[in-house]
Order: C-alpha cells, then structure tokens, then sequence
C-alpha cells in the first residue's frame, strides 16, 4: 500500500504547474510519531521481549549453540545428513560462517537496538511514574540479557552500544575494550532490579505474567558475578557480590521449588512458583503447517510466537514419528544420574523409563542402545531429550512449551556455591539438599507415560548430600567425596539441557580454588572419542561472524577466528 500511496503522489505532482515533492503521509508511524503514551513505550519493551522468539533467540539455534558445546549434549546421525549446522558446534569445527553463529549473533543485537530504542523513548511518554520505571527497569533487563548472551558466546571484545545509532558511523561500533562489557551488563541487571517490581506485584495484574521482575535481575546479577571470567578474560568470578544478589532473591519469599520436578519444563505448568524468567511461546494458529506457508520465527509472516524445540531434541526419529531428532543427551549424561534419581527418567528417554505416545497411539519406551557404527562402541548410544518436550509425538512442527531460562533450584545451588567458594561449607548444604528432597518427591496421576516408575508408585530415595558424599560413589569416573564434587553433581542432573553446563564447566576451569580446575574441561578435549573436541584458547567462544567482519571494519577478530 505504501508504493501505491507514493505512485499516486509523484502522479499528482507531475501535473502540477510548482510540484511540491516534499510530502510525508499525517498518517504513517515513525519514531518520532509513536512511543507517546504508557500502551506505545509498552509496545516499545514488548519489541526487545519479541526477540528471544527469533530464530537466533530461543525460537531455535539458541538452544543449540548454548547446550552443544557440553559434555551433556551431541548431534544425531540425523543432523550429519539434514541440519549441518549442528554437528559442529557439538563437536568444535565450526567456522565464521555457520548459520548459528551468525542468527544468534544478528538476533541478540537486534535485542540491544530495541532495548536501547525503549531507554530512550519512555522517559518523555505521557504515563505515571510507577510504570516508566518498570518499563525502564524491563528494557534495562533484556539490554544485559542480550550482553549477557553476546558475551557467553563470542568474548568480551565486541561492540556495546548503549544507544540507538544516530549518524552513519554509529553502524560501526568498534569492539569493546576489556572490561567493558562486565560493566555495562552488571550495570544494566543493577539498574533493572532496583527498578523493577517484585514478582508478586508484577504478576497481580495477569497481563504482566512472564515479564521480567527483580528477582530475574539479581538471578542475572549473581550469574554475571559468578561467570566474570568468561566475561573479563583474567578477572576472578566476585562471589561476595553474588552471594548478596542471591541471598535477596532467597530472603524475599517470592520463590519456592515445585512440587514436581517436571512442572518445570511442560506448557501445563509455565510462569509458576519456581520460575524467575522464561521464554514465552505459543504455539497457535499460523504456524509453519497451516497453509499461510509462512512461520513467525523465521519471516515475521505470522505471529504464531512458538518454537521448534520439541522437533529437534525429543523422540528418536523414524517409523510413524516424524522428529528431525538433531541434538541428543550424552551417553555421559545418561551415567551421571544416581541409580534412583526420579529426574532420570523426567529428564531423558531412555532404556527403561518414562514412555511416549507414536501418532498411531502406541505408548513405547526409549528401550535399546541405537550404536552410530563409531569406532568407540561407548560413544554414539542414543538417547532423546524429555525436557521441554510433550510425551506425545506429533506432526506439528512446533511447540508452545516455554523455555525457563532462570529456576528457583539454580538460585539455590548458585547461592550453595557461592557459600562454599567463601569457605561456608556448613551453611551450603541445606540448600543443595532442598534440590534433591523436591527430587524424591511422588509424582501423583501426572500421566500414562510414567506410569508403573518407581517415582509414581512411592517416593524417591536419593541420600542427602552428606550421605552421598559418605557413600564414595563415581559417575563417569570422578568420585563424588567432597561437597564442590556433589554441587558440581547436582547442577549437572538438575539443570540439563539448560544451556548452563559449558559455562559451568568454564567456570570451575577458571577457578584456582578448585582442586579439578586442570581436568574439569578434559571430557571436551576428545568429546566424540576421535581426537575431535576443545583446544584451550580457542573454543571457550564462537568466531565473531564473517558477515559482521565483512561489513564493520572497526570489529576485530576473536581468538576463535
């Protein structure tokens, strides 16, 4: 309609005896027009909140390019022949040019320009205080999220804008010097939770459910202090600073651990008790499969807002189940679950556990090793993915299934770490051991695929930490007889599949207070059993992209390019 307009325009002036060829249309929006009242800076913030639904967001590479690096995560012989993006972030070939490493990078800078575009717009909108301030406080949020993001996967040596651009040089930041970004990202999660609101006053109004609130800020806060050495190259994590973030989130009351482990990873169950932050998807009407051809997360053509999650990681594919299976958990994975831990089964398919549902209405269990033909007759037995994942096959591409990228049991076992690293051993425990009592807890009628599991038919019987420390027991070769050990152990079958382990396993690698810091990253060093894995300084990021270097000559390259 807007070629139609000017066609008309330029017609009429050709008839005029003195064209006027300055016009504008009263009618059309720009920034200038727009963001005036509460509801249009609302509309502002919810355009940064948009991004994690893109396809470089949470919509579908993020979940990759964040769980393939760990040791708890490799492609299917399925991604070798279709998606050829996978199988190198998994095994540490990839180069600039990867799909993955371009959308993830394009998207979350897509998220800094609308955050920024929200900054500076609310402060002159017609709307009351209480609401500017969220507002403000939101977009600060999702600006040290998208950083926080950008920072994990690619260094610290890359742009940061605290502003829209304003002139043509502004399209080409250079890289940040050292330090730079810790600083804007912690002061962007420490401007946003003295801004926001605590979770109880944001979610009176059912509108608000799923925006971020103070408890999301200072989760990020402590994650960011207890991360700084992936964020500052030759810094030490500030655990003192984490520590305080963590204990206000704890102290506040708003939090507590469901009562079922797996609540926290279905769509029955989304924005609950435990969830600090998630991904919102929906997965409605205009989705891929209707016939308007066209999908949200890829071309913007319909709002349908859901993920394709589920397709990727789930079932195994083949007869009447139509997944393109791409990522798979671990034989590694699979091992370092203790014998009678519930969330096994509630977080993987696998050899006698939970069932799923073919399309043909068989309930059947994930219940043989599928061996890739590899020389090592250990590695390449398949397993698919339960969480974030419905217990029913289906030919629906997509999934509304929110991803949660903060839990309350994460803030515990931070809280439990930070405690141990500043030599409060004895405080640390009870918070681990709430993590693991939820675990035991009885899943009561919650569906047919668990039917008949020990977990269904009476509670779980995993120890408390001390008693699994006295034990001596070893998964995957580390005896677990130490509290670091049995923390390491826990967010390990915890938080699977949440694209936390590569940063951890960084983490503990960085940290000169861990007996293990030489061997903790030696699982990745020959990941795949054929000499193909992790080089030290090099892959602790993904190259910055070749479009970005071929286009900003003032970014440099990383250690990866």
């Amino acid at each position: 309609m807007k070629t139609y307009f000017f066609a008309a325009v330029l017609a009429g002036t050709a008839i005029a005896c003195q064209p006027e060829m300055d016009l504008s249309n009263p009618n059309e929006l720009t920034t200038e027009s727009y963001y005036k009242t509460g509801e249009e800076v609302t509309n502002a913030v919810n355009g940064a909140y948009n991004m994690l639904q893109r396809n470089g967001g949470w919509g579908r590479y993020m979940f990759f390019i964040i769980n393939g690096h760990g040791d708890d995560w490799d492609f299917t012989y399925k991604a070798s022949a279709g998606e050829k993006e996978t199988p190198p972030i998994c095994n540490f070939t990839y180069d600039a040019s990867n799909r993955m490493v371009y959308e993830c990078w394009d998207d979350m800078y897509a998220m800094v320009y609308a955050s920024n575009l929200a900054l500076e717009k609310i402060p002159g909108a017609e709307a009351t205080d209480e609401l500017k301030d969220r507002l403000m406080g939101e977009a600060y949020f999702l600006r040290g999220l998208a950083y926080y993001q950008l920072g994990q996967l690619y260094g610290e040596e890359i742009p940061v804008l605290n502003s829209t651009p304003k002139t043509r040089d502004d399209f080409y930041a250079p890289s940040a010097a050292p330090g730079v970004l810790y600083k804007q990202m912690t002061d962007d999660f420490s401007m946003a939770a003295d801004l926001l609101p605590l979770r109880s006053k944001m979610y009176a109004d059912p509108a608000n459910i799923g925006r971020a609130a103070k408890g999301a800020a200072l989760g990020y806060l402590a994650r960011s202090c207890m991360n700084r050495p992936i964020f500052e190259q030759g810094q030490l994590s500030d655990w003192a600073r984490a520590e305080a973030a963590l204990k206000q989130i704890i102290e506040s009351n708003e939090y507590q651990l469901t009562y079922i482990f797996r609540d926290n990873h279905t769509e029955t169950n989304e924005n609950n008790e435990e969830s600090l932050f998630e991904v919102q998807f929906f997965n409605g009407s205009g989705s891929y499969n209707d016939q308007v051809g066209e999908d949200f997360i890829e071309s913007w053509g319909q709002s349908d807002q859901s993920t394709w999650r589920e397709q990727e990681i789930g079932q195994k594919d083949g007869g009447d189940n139509t997944n393109w299976w791409n990522m798979m958990p671990t034989l590694r994975t699979q091992d370092e679950f203790e014998e009678n831990d519930p969330r096994h089964f509630q977080s993987l398919w696998c050899p006698y556990g939970a069932r799923y549902r073919l399309q043909n209405d068989r309930w059947v269990t994930f219940d043989k090793f599928f061996p890739k033909g590899k020389k090592d007759p250990d590695w390449g037995k398949m397993f698919g993915c339960r969480k974030y994942c419905a217990d029913i096959s289906t030919s629906d591409w997509e999934s509304g299934i929110n991803d949660r990228l903060l839990r309350y049991s994460d803030v515990l076992l931070m809280y439990a770490e930070c405690l141990i690293e500043l030599n409060r051993e004895s405080e640390a425990i009870p918070y681990i051991n709430q993590v693991r009592e939820r675990a035991n807890h009885q899943m009561l009628e919650y569906g047919k695929a668990d039917t008949g599991l020990f977990y269904t038919e009476g509670p779980g019987s995993l120890p408390t930490v001390e008693d699994l420390i006295a034990s001596n027991l070893t998964l995957n070769g580390i005896e677990i007889n130490t509290l670091r050990r049995a923390l390491k152990h826990e967010r390990w079958v915890e938080l699977f599949g949440e694209g936390l382990r590569f940063n951890d396993l960084l983490r503990w690698s960085y940290n000169p207070n861990d007996p293990d810091q030489a061997t903790v990253l030696d699982p990745l060093k020959n990941k795949q059993g054929e000499g193909v894995g992790f080089i030290a300084g090099k892959h602790e990021y993904f190259p910055i992209p070749s479009t970005e270097l071929s286009t900003n000559p003032n970014v440099k390259p990383n250690r990866a390019n």
